[in-house]
């Protein structure tokens, strides 16, 4: 029996440890192609170019959504301003954006506030 549970934990470990592996990847793919799609959009570099995007009022709420994560996880300083601003003008609920207000209060805390998660890419670079 005992047996039987250490050999439960073991590969209950090696799942956990394999799916943040994983999860990263995944994160780090979904981020990569943000930048190169938005680089592409703007024709300059992908921080310049989140910032821009940030700023398009046209966007999808999932793609507004998208923008303001990719900021905060790569820790894009510059942007700051503008998210401030932005969750200031998303407060109101009939607000176009007002469902981005959690992922704009978690991309300030990122950059104001040098908040961290497990997977965080401040020194990501995108081609």
């Amino acid at each position: 029996m005992r047996r039987i549970i250490i050999a439960v934990l073991v590969i209950g470990v090696i799942g956990v440890i394999y799916g943040f592996f994983a999860s990263k990847k995944h994160i780090k793919k979904e981020l990569t192609e943000l930048c190169a799609d938005a680089s592409k959009k703007y024709s300059c570099p992908p921080r310049e170019a989140l910032i821009l995007q940030l700023n398009e009022d046209t966007l999808t709420v999932q793609l507004k959504n998208s923008t303001i994560w990719a900021l905060g996880k790569m820790k894009v300083v510059n942007a700051l301003p503008d998210l401030e601003w932005f969750y200031q003008e998303y407060a109101d609920p009939k607000h176009k954006y007002h469902n981005c207000q959690r992922e704009l209060e978690k991309a300030i805390g990122y950059i104001k506030y040098d908040k961290t998660d497990l997977i965080s890419f401040e020194d990501f670079e995108s081609e």
